[in-house]
């Protein structure tokens, strides 16, 4: 194994000066990971989805599929692995935004510890490490909703998909030791697949590729650990599979419109009205204007410097980033679409950058006026600077201090909180909401389960069902909460109201009278 040049600056250094970079750079993985996980309610959609799942699952143990309402989930047929760490966390934590994260966040964090150990232990250079783990945390598409900072399915997936990819490296490298790297895929593989279905298996062409270029696909069809990993995948998620199925007769078909090919193609009927239309250059335009600025700019000089460079090691794990990611990209291209279905590809491409960096510090350390400890410290110090002070300072700003909020329905969870706090009398009251929230379901069930609250509710996209003749108004006295500023003006029609309260961009009335009564609903709910 090469030693890097680069990797002697972090070497040469004192135990103390070692011990005080090693504290900031577990900071700066604390304050991206896990500072104020939980400062704001659940995202709609998916991150509320899954913890009402877990919500159910908990209270159910029905343990093998998930449940929305007590009848199964037929919109999300993903299997459950998520959910368990969810539940887990929700009994050690209660009923909570850190329970519905945290399993995100340790997920992150595993990420991070699997990079930075190999480019510690394989490539020998624990800076290069540190260079690939602040990228990945620098990555607006990666430290964002729905992937490292919430409870949905991409951390963990990433996570898998990240640790199969280090250990087929290694097992292709290393065919004396093909046991312990294939079972440590072969586990990192189901764990994928456990998570999110199909997309566990992205990496898997990629991985195919990159094996041709090596010219090992006939070697690796003659080790016996290969079909003992195909055989064990098979047995584990095979037999998850059919298990369901036994017991929820229809469920493999439900996954199939769900999940598989029918949606890859925009041809499915089960869920026709969730699909986002397909955009082959959408994730290019992303990662370039938004997702992995400033990184994406030095991707070509990183790719030049490593195949320039006289390290084996960083081109032959260059190589292999190279056919996954671009593999990767061609396939999600080609499928329905959403803005963080191209999470995965970040750890990949800080791995470029992380190999493009050694290189480059390497070159710089050959130039004879810079061969002293002293100015490789601080080109080495300016560099890291120059890199990743920026984009991470972007990152904590702007996702951490400051995390997105997209509509009002999104706000109940905090202002539930808030009026508990300020009227901790009232605990009767009505709530308006869009269509099916989950967002406001999880919050109504924690608040009468958990506080003994008395939540009633209506939720209608078009503001119509709540005022029908079968749907009896909020008594006068009742209170009324409202975070949707087009049904405030609506429901003003029908409901004479006083300001409570206002905060988070929602507002809690009192019932003061009826202007308008639609036949026979009297206000006598």
């Amino acid at each position: 194994m090469e030693l890097q040049q680069s990797a002697t600056v972090f070497n040469n250094l004192s135990i103390p000066l070692k011990v005080l970079l090693g504290i900031v750079f577990l900071l700066s993985i604390y304050f991206v990971v896990f500072y104020q996980l939980d400062c704001i309610g659940l995202y709609r959609w998916d991150e509320s989805g899954n913890a009402l799942n877990a919500l159910e699952m908990k209270d159910s143990g029905n343990y093998l599929r998930r449940y929305f309402f007590g009848k199964p989930d037929n919109w999300e047929t993903k299997p459950p692995l998520l959910i368990w760490f969810q539940v887990l966390f929700l009994k050690l934590l209660g009923n909570n935004e850190l329970a519905i994260r945290l399993p995100s966040a340790f997920a992150v964090l595993g990420t991070v510890v699997i990079l930075f150990r190999f480019f510690w232990k394989e490539i020998k250079n624990p800076l290069g490490g540190a260079v690939v783990c602040l990228t990945l945390l620098s990555s607006a598409g990666y430290v964002r909703d729905h992937v490292a900072r919430t409870g949905d399915h991409e951390a963990m997936l990433i996570f898998f998909m990240t640790a199969l990819f280090l250990a087929y490296y290694k097992y292709l490298k290393y065919p004396e030791k093909e046991y312990r790297y294939g079972f440590i895929f072969c586990i990192s593989l189901i764990g994928a697949v456990m998570t999110k279905s199909i997309a566990g298996f992205l990496f898997l062409p990629g991985l195919l590729i990159y094996t041709i270029v090596q010219r090992q696909l006939f070697d690796v069809l003659k080790r016996k650990s290969f079909y003992m990993m195909v055989v064990g995948f098979l047995v584990a998620v095979g037999g998850y599979y059919l298990l369901v199925e036994q017991a929820y007769p229809g469920y493999l078909e439900t996954v199939w419109g769900n999940e598989l090919f029918p949606r890859y193609f925009n041809t499915s009927k089960t869920i026709d009205e969730f699909i986002v239309p397909k955009s082959k250059w959408k994730y290019v335009k992303l990662i370039i204007s938004d997702h992995f600025v400033p990184f994406v700019f030095l991707l070509p000089i990183a790719i030049v410097l490593v195949y320039i460079s006289k390290s084996t090691v960083i081109k032959r794990l260059t190589t292999l980033s190279l056919c996954v990611s671009i593999t990767f990209m061609l396939i999600i291209s080609n499928g329905v679409s959403n803005s963080w279905y191209d999470a995965p590809v970040f750890p990949i491409l800080a791995i470029l950058i992380g190999c493009g960096s050694i290189c480059l510090l390497d070159f710089l350390f050959t130039v004879p006026a810079f061969k002293q400890n002293t100015y490789k410290y601080v080109i080495t110090t300016l560099f890291l600077c120059t890199l990743l002070v920026f984009p991470y300072y972007k990152i904590i700003t702007e996702k951490v201090y400051f995390p997105p909020y997209f509509d009002n329905e999104m706000k109940y969870g905090d202002f539930m909180y808030k009026v508990k706090e300020q009227h901790p009398e009232i605990k009767d009251y009505y709530v308006y909401s869009e269509n099916i929230n989950r967002h406001f379901i999880f919050y109504h069930n924690v608040f009468n389960m958990d506080y003994g609250y008395k939540i009633d509710n209506c939720a209608d996209v078009k503001f119509k069902r709540c005022f029908t003749e079968d749907k009896q108004l909020p008594a006068i006295g009742r209170h009324v909460l409202i975070c949707n500023q087009s049904m405030q003006k609506r429901i003003k029609k029908y409901i004479t109201l006083e300001k409570v309260m206002a905060s988070h961009g929602c507002e809690l009335y009192k019932v003061a009278g009826y202007p308008q009564q639609p036949n026979s609903s009297n206000g006598t709910k």
